[in-house]
Formats: structure tokens, C-alpha cells, sequence
């Protein structure tokens, strides 16, 4: 287990990089942000809202990532073998949106706007 960590929401006062997919955070949106230190030191990760949900879903489906003590975390995206869900129309369309890595696209895409879509 980490020694410490915290997990906030907080509201971007200056641009930031999605840890997940390289996306600009601009200032006034909201991500997910979390500090912790563990046995490499102090980390800080931060996700758009869009990684966030998609982090948050693949966990819900047990799709996840374990730390050094074998603790179950959300997964990084880039690490998923998406084929596990190529026969799922919602995560098909959920792959190319994280791909795509929203340029130029409307942002954030809610989860329950994917359903109607798929």
C-alpha cells in the first residue's frame, strides 16, 4: 500500500496534461487528480474527465492494474487490450474516442451519450 495518497476532483486554474492521453486539461475544467508516495517515492497522476470515466468503467468490468503490493488500481489506458471488448459496439466506439485522443472533437463525451451512439 502507498504510505500516503489523496484523490481530489479539483477545478484546472492553469493548463495541465492528461496522464492518460496526452490531451490539454484547459484552465475551468474539472479532472481527477491524485498524490501518493510509495515505495518509488512521491507520484502525481492526473486524467481528464473522459480517461477518468473510462479508468472507472474498466474497473467496474475488472479490468485493472495491481501496485507493487498487489493492490487493485485503476488500469492505464494505453495498457488495456482492447480486443477484449471487440465484440462490444459501446467499448468499440470508447477505443476509437480514446485513440483519437478528442482532437478536434466536442469535449467531454458522456458515457451515456456513447450508449445512444453505440
Amino acid at each position: 500500500m502507498s504510505v500516503y495518497s489523496t484523490s481530489t476532483t479539483p477545478r484546472a486554474r492553469i493548463e495541465h496534461r492528461c496522464d492518460q492521453c496526452a490531451r490539454t486539461i484547459p484552465v475551468g475544467e474539472t479532472y481527477s487528480r491524485w498524490e501518493g508516495v510509495t515505495g518509488d517515492g512521491w507520484h502525481t497522476n492526473k486524467a481528464c474527465q473522459q480517461c477518468d470515466a473510462y479508468q472507472r468503467a474498466l474497473f467496474d468490468e475488472g479490468i485493472y492494474d495491481e501496485d507493487e503490493y498487489g493492490s487493485k488500481c485503476y488500469p492505464w489506458l494505453s495498457d488495456v487490450d482492447w480486443s477484449d471488448f471487440a465484440d462490444d459496439p459501446l467499448w468499440v466506439l470508447r477505443r476509437e474516442r480514446f485513440r483519437q485522443q478528442w482532437a478536434g472533437q466536442p469535449f467531454p463525451i458522456a458515457l451515456d451519450q456513447e450508449a445512444s451512439r453505440a
